[in-house]
């Protein structure tokens, strides 16, 4: 993979592959635009439900931030820690902790080493790979502090062009991240 032409070609035959995030991830055809639509971090403004009274979870086990099982309370850094799920998942095709039980992914998430996408996909850019940890980390202090940084972090990693450098950090953050946009990759 070299460049966001490819990248947005990879995301396309991911998601034609996987019908199941069809509904939470869409790729345009005719751009390089992506439109994630559920990070799986959704919930109930009661911040203390975890579970729907018909007994459903309140959040997608493959990608819930470790704090959602401790007594603190969420904030936007879970959100971060989805998302960070969420682009690894679009980066290699898998979830970050495949084929476990709900018990153990609530073990994983709180305890094993975030995974690395380019052991999976070899041609990733290495940078990703600094992206998804720093985006995954266990604690949130240590996450990413907005959405907004992560996205930067990412662009570089696709570029390879540091962002004060580029001509088009701001712009591209602008767009990303208007109401009616969903972060650009």
């Amino acid at each position: 993979m070299s460049g966001p032409d490819s990248f947005g070609n990879e995301l396309r035959r991911l998601l034609a592959a996987r019908p199941e995030d069809r509904d939470r991830v869409a790729a345009d055809a005719g751009t390089e635009r992506v439109l994630v639509a559920d990070f799986g971090i959704a919930r109930s403004l009661d911040e203390e439900a975890t579970v729907t009274g018909g007994g459903h979870r309140e959040y997608s086990p493959y990608y819930v931030a470790p704090e959602r099982f401790l007594s603190s309370l969420p904030d936007h850094r879970s959100d971060i820690y989805s998302f960070g799920a969420t682009l690894y998942q679009l980066l290699t095709g898998s979830f970050p902790y495949p084929n476990r039980s709900d018990r153990e992914l609530i073990h994983v998430h709180r305890h094993e080493p975030v995974p690395v996408p380019s052991t999976i996909r070899p041609t990733l850019p290495a940078a990703f790979d600094d992206v998804i940890a720093r985006a995954m980390v266990k604690d949130p202090a240590d996450r990413y502090q907005s959405c907004e940084e992560l996205a930067v972090a990412a662009r570089y990693a696709l570029s390879g062009t540091p962002p004060s450098a580029s001509r088009s950090a701001r712009r591209f953050l602008d767009t990303a991240l208007r109401p009616d946009t969903a972060i650009l990759l």
